[in-house]
C-alpha cells in the first residue's frame, strides 16, 4: 500500500492536506484514519525520504505565505504536530523542492526563488532570494508581472532549473555558487539562461531517469519542448510538440511514466484532460498517441511507481480521479473517484520505505 497525500485550496477550518492508502495493484483507495494536518492552501509539497520529512508551501498572499516542515513517521502515515515548523516566504509559493541540507521554493506572486538552508536538526534556517524573475513576455495580461512556476533540482544535484513564466525562459543556477560551507551568498542569474519562444509561459519541467533528456511544458503555448541534456548538464532544445489542441493557454502538469516510455501533460479550462505521448527510445523525442478527457481543471496528477495507475486532481470537480493505465499503449481508463476533497490541486505518493 502506498501513502497518498492530496493538497488543496482549503476553506477556513478545513484540513488542507488529506491522506489515503492506495493499493497500486487493485487501484483501491482507503482514507487514512486519524490523518489531520491543518495548513492553509497547501498547493504543492515534496518529501525528503532520508529523515522522513514533508516540505509544504502555503500559497497565500505576500504577507502570510510560508513553507512548512513536517516530521513524519517512518511510513509517512502520520505527522507530529509538535514538530511542524513554519518559515515566511516572499509571495504565493506554488512549488517546493528539497535536497540534503536545503529547500527551494518558486514563488508565483513574488516572482522569485527562495533558497532555505536546513540546520543539523533539519530546522528551516536561513532564507535568501537567489533569483528575481522578469516580466518580458508577450502576453499583456498573463505575463505583465514576474511569475516563477517551478524550481527543479537537477538529477546530479548540482544545479537548479527555474521556469520563469513571465520571461519565457529556463534559468539555471549552479548550487555550489550559492552555498559556501554554511554561508548562503546572494547570486542573480548565476549559471545561464535558455530562451523559449515568446508566449510559451514555461510552467513545469521534468528530467528522464537517465538525465539524457528534459521536457518543459508551456502553460500559455501548450507546447512540450524536448531538450537533450549535455555532459555539462546544459539543456539543448531539439523538438517542440503541442499538447493543447484547443489553444486554451492553460496547460498545467507534466510527468514521465516510470519506465520512461510515455509522457503525459495536462490541460485545463477547455477540453480538460491529459495529452499522451510516446517517447522514442533512440532520441527522447515525442509522438502523440492519444488524449484522455478528465474532470474539470486537472492541475496536478501522479503516476504510481509500478506505472499501472494515474491519479488526477480535478480542482473544479472537488475530486481525484483514478485511471487504469495500459503500460503498452500508454492510454488511460477511468475506474474510480475520490469525491471528498475540496479543490484538490496537488497529488503525490510518499516514498516507499521498503
Amino acid at each position: 500500500m502506498l501513502t497518498l497525500l492530496v493538497g488543496s485550496y482549503n476553506k477556513p477550518g478545513v484540513s488542507g492536506l488529506k491522506g489515503y492508502l492506495f493499493d497500486q495493484i487493485t487501484g483501491k483507495v482507503h482514507p487514512l484514519d486519524g490523518f489531520d494536518v491543518h495548513v492553509n492552501n497547501p498547493s504543492f509539497f515534496t518529501f525528503e525520504k532520508k529523515d522522513n520529512l514533508l516540505f509544504c508551501v502555503s500559497e497565500m498572499n505576500v504577507d502570510d505565505s510560508s513553507v512548512f516542515r513536517l516530521k513524519c513517521d517512518k511510513n509517512f502515515l502520520s505527522f507530529d504536530p509538535i514538530d511542524i515548523q513554519q518559515l515566511g516566504l516572499t509571495g504565493s509559493p506554488c512549488y517546493v523542492s528539497a535536497c540534503k541540507n536545503y529547500v527551494v521554493t518558486a514563488n508565483y506572486g513574488g516572482g522569485n526563488v527562495d533558497f532555505i538552508t536546513l540546520d543539523k536538526d533539519n530546522n528551516l534556517s536561513n532564507r535568501i532570494t537567489i533569483y528575481q524573475g522578469k516580466a518580458t513576455g508577450s502576453d499583456e495580461k498573463r505575463q505583465n508581472a514576474p511569475h516563477i512556476h517551478c524550481v527543479v533540482i537537477s538529477p546530479n544535484e548540482k544545479r537548479l532549473f527555474i521556469c520563469d513564466f513571465s520571461d519565457d525562459s529556463i534559468v539555471y543556477v549552479d548550487i555550489e555558487k550559492i552555498v559556501s560551507g554554511d554561508n548562503v551568498t546572494y547570486r542573480h542569474r548565476v549559471g545561464g539562461l535558455i530562451r523559449l519562444p515568446a508566449g510559451t509561459g514555461p510552467r513545469h519541467l521534468v528530467f528522464d531517469a537517465k538525465s539524457l533528456h528534459a521536457y518543459v511544458l508551456g502553460e500559455l503555448s501548450g507546447d512540450v519542448t524536448v531538450f537533450d541534456v549535455s555532459e555539462q548538464k546544459d539543456l539543448i532544445p531539439k523538438q517542440t510538440i503541442n499538447a493543447d489542441k484547443v489553444h486554451e493557454r492553460a496547460s498545467a502538469d507534466i510527468h514521465l511514466s516510470p519506465d520512461g516510455k510515455f509522457l503525459y501533460a495536462s490541460n485545463r479550462r477547455q477540453n480538460d484532460g491529459i495529452a499522451i505521448f510516446k517517447v522514442k527510445a533512440d532520441d527522447g523525442t515525442l509522438e502523440t498517441v492519444g488524449y484522455q478527457t478528465t474532470g474539470r481543471h486537472p492541475r496536478s496528477f501522479v503516476i504510481t511507481p509500478n506505472g499501472l495507475f494515474v491519479l488526477v486532481a480535478c480542482r473544479d470537480d472537488n475530486a481525484v480521479e483514478v485511471y487504469k493505465r495500459d503500460t503498452q499503449t500508454g492510454l488511460l481508463e477511468l475506474i474510480d473517484k475520490i469525491k471528498d476533497v475540496n479543490n484538490p490541486v496537488c497529488v503525490k505518493f510518499a516514498p516507499s520505505q521498503t
